[in-house]
């Protein structure tokens, strides 16, 4: 029963968190966007890769240019399905950090640590 209380708890931190960045994201800039470049430059190269014109900046001139290769891939992935636009990078970023925090509350339960233990760690990631 805690686990599931701890879940509910975890989910809600994270919805608080997400409130919080757009707020402040809206308050800071007035709309939304990413705030560093790199962020731009990772769209284009999931844009191209969902597009058929390789890992590239510039279509099929493949390149290293991404300084996070799995992110573009990932995002690739999502902007095949749904498009490559902001909302999605939006999405694909909320959805992965949320999940990465519930996978390190189980590995922190898993590695010794007691519930309220791990959902403190994974909070404070959040």
């Amino acid at each position: 029963m805690r686990a599931h209380r701890d879940d509910l708890l975890l989910l809600a931190a994270s919805l608080l968190t997400l409130v919080l960045y757009l707020t402040r994201e809206r308050a800071l800039a007035g709309a939304a966007g990413f705030p560093l470049d790199d962020s731009w430059i990772h769209l284009h190269f999931a844009r191209n890769i969902a597009e058929g014109a390789g890992f590239s900046y510039n279509p099929h001139h493949p390149v290293a240019g991404s300084t996070a290769p799995l992110w573009t891939l990932l995002l690739g992935a999502a902007a095949r399905l749904a498009g490559a636009s902001l909302l999605t990078a939006k999405v694909v970023g909320v959805a992965t950090t949320i999940s990465a925090a519930f996978l390190l509350r189980r590995a922190a339960l898993a590695s010794g640590l007691d519930g309220p233990a791990a959902l403190t760690v994974a909070v404070l990631f959040l």
